[in-house]
């Protein structure tokens, strides 16, 4: 982590890490090239209506709070804060696949390379997700996440609620 992103104080409101975290920051520190990231797609059929998909995926990061954390360093010590600006610069956006030779293999090809792209801890979101279109009719809801925001457990308890917002 660079001196910059370094302080003397915690934010307002920040809290330490769990011990998990801090393990996790740690090897990040020794490691900052090897994303600690975990990965998943739920791959759509038909149309789904993309803007409510984006609402609930806001909600649902809202309501958990890890897709809005960020990490600090203070005198040497990682700290974490919610920072809700986080999805004001975090849109979900959405790629479009459909003029490739091979739309599922450029999609793969591409969430390939987000999931092997070191996250700095400091600068930038812990969570990501895109939507990828790869036919009129198929999407794939993409998210790459952060070791040190959620554990796999808990990614999918984030898709399962975000779909439950989404079909309530």
């Amino acid at each position: 982590m660079s001196l910059r992103h370094r302080r003397s104080q915690p934010p307002a409101g920040a809290f330490p890490l769990s011990s998990a975290q801090r393990a996790i920051w740690f090897a990040q520190q020794l490691a900052p090239e090897v994303p600690v990231c975990i990965a998943q797609y739920v791959d759509l059929r038909g149309t789904p209506d993309l803007d409510l998909l984006r609402r609930c995926g806001y909600r649902a990061g809202a309501e958990f709070q890890s897709a809005y954390l960020r990490v600090v360093e203070v005198d040497g010590d990682p700290y974490q804060y919610v920072d809700p600006s986080v999805a004001d610069s975090n849109k979900i956006p959405l790629l479009d696949f459909r003029d490739e030779p091979d739309p599922m293999a450029a999609a793969h090809e591409w969430m390939t390379a987000d999931y092997a792209t070191p996250v700095d801890l400091a600068t930038d979101p812990l969570v990501n997700m895109t939507l990828l279109q790869v036919a009129d009719d198929r999407f794939l809801w993409y998210a790459r996440i952060h070791h040190v925001a959620l554990d796999g457990f808990a990614a999918v308890t984030m898709v399962n609620r975000i779909g439950a917002l989404y079909t309530a």
